[in-house]
């Protein structure tokens, strides 16, 4: 069995073209502490160019070097919270952002509305749940 298929129960990334159609040649920005996140993320979205980032501060650098696509940020990062660093990104751009949380981190849905999250999705996940989310904002 598979690291993948260990953290997310399945047994390999989902791999239909269709799966996929919405993330081919799109720069996706990945904000979480978990190197292991970072890494089934870009498993999961072949075809997408990824940029991973530890922390918010990692994150502001690398907006600064061009459009993103989509950013997946987790809440929980080292610096400042994921709603923070969603909050500044939607003031300015309308890139979607997905904030992740995992199973026992606490979570304020209200405060996600508020600083503009598109999607939340909890860890561990599916990749086909986030592939879908991907698919729905990427359209």
């Amino acid at each position: 069995m598979g690291l993948f298929s260990k953290l997310f129960g399945e047994s390999q990334a989902p791999k239909t073209a269709q799966a996929h159609a919405n993330v081919i040649g799109r720069r996706i920005l990945v904000v979480d502490p978990s190197i292991t996140i970072q890494k089934v993320i870009e498993l999961t979205l072949p075809g997408a160019s990824i940029v991973a980032a530890r922390d918010a501060r990692e994150a502001d650098v690398a907006l600064r070097t061009g459009p993103f696509d989509l950013v997946i940020a987790a809440v929980a990062l080292s610096d400042r919270t994921g709603y923070d660093l969603c909050s500044t990104i939607k003031s300015s751009r309308a890139t979607p952002v997905i904030l992740l949380t995992g199973t026992f981190e606490a979570f304020d849905e209200n405060r996600a509305r508020q600083c503009g999250a598109d999607s939340i999705v909890t860890k561990p996940f599916k990749s086909s749940s986030l592939t879908a989310e991907i698919n729905r904002l990427l359209g």
